[in-house]
């Protein structure tokens, strides 16, 4: 049951919970609503004919405030299963693998740099992390949807033939291109990551 269908429904367990400890929601919200409304929403713009990514930045959110409570092992992350679903229909699985491997890797370096749970990020720390939790996000909406972002077309080309277990990803473009993506730097094995923040890829420093 997604987090959505508790939300909306009252006798849920996460419904219950909410309706016990914040009964006094109306109240907040007749004031805060009409001050909000007044407000200029920040979000970055997306190019013309583009859509807003609602679904991908939701899911780098969800991330990103998981990560303020406690770290979960790549292995237990709905993203883990999206990349799995993304290998199956790799061209070249090895070189996919590489991929994953490459991202996990300094996902997991990251991470134990910047120590997120129970702090407060430098601002160059939580650009370093969104740019991760959006990925992780990509990931997830493969193995959620079965749609493949531009984003990770470096995994798996949009000529590969499906599995037998697996139904050809539907590959879109749903980014601007202010969004970050992760790209290698063009090596065929063990590939390097970008480090550069003026670009659009997602990035880690450490050395390998």
């Amino acid at each position: 049951m997604s987090l959505t269908s508790h939300l909306n429904d009252t006798s849920s367990p996460i419904g219950q919970y909410l309706s016990a400890q914040f009964a006094q929601t109306a109240a907040i919200t007749r004031v805060a609503n009409p001050q909000l409304r007044t407000l200029t929403t920040l979000r970055p713009r997306p190019l013309p004919g583009e859509g807003y990514p609602y679904g991908g930045i939701g899911h780098a959110i969800d991330y990103r405030i998981r990560y303020s409570f406690a770290i979960t092992s790549w292995e237990q992350l709905v993203a883990a299963s999206g990349a799995d679903r993304l290998l199956a229909w790799a061209d070249d699985f090895d070189y996919a693998a590489s991929l994953v491997a490459g991202f996990t890797e300094h996902l997991e370096a990251m991470l134990a740099d910047i120590r997120p749970v129970g702090r407060i990020l430098t601002k160059d720390e939580e650009l370093l992390l969104a740019r991760y939790c959006y990925v992780l996000g990509l990931f997830e909406r493969v193995f959620r949807s079965g749609d493949v972002d531009d984003a990770l077309r470096v995994v798996v080309s949009e000529g590969s033939e499906p599995s037998r277990r697996h139904p050809r990803p539907r590959l879109r473009r749903a980014l601007p291109n202010s969004s970050p993506v992760w790209l290698p730097t063009g090596q065929t094995t063990s590939p390097a990551w970008a480090c550069s923040r003026q670009t659009d890829s997602v990035t880690s420093c450490p050395s390998r």
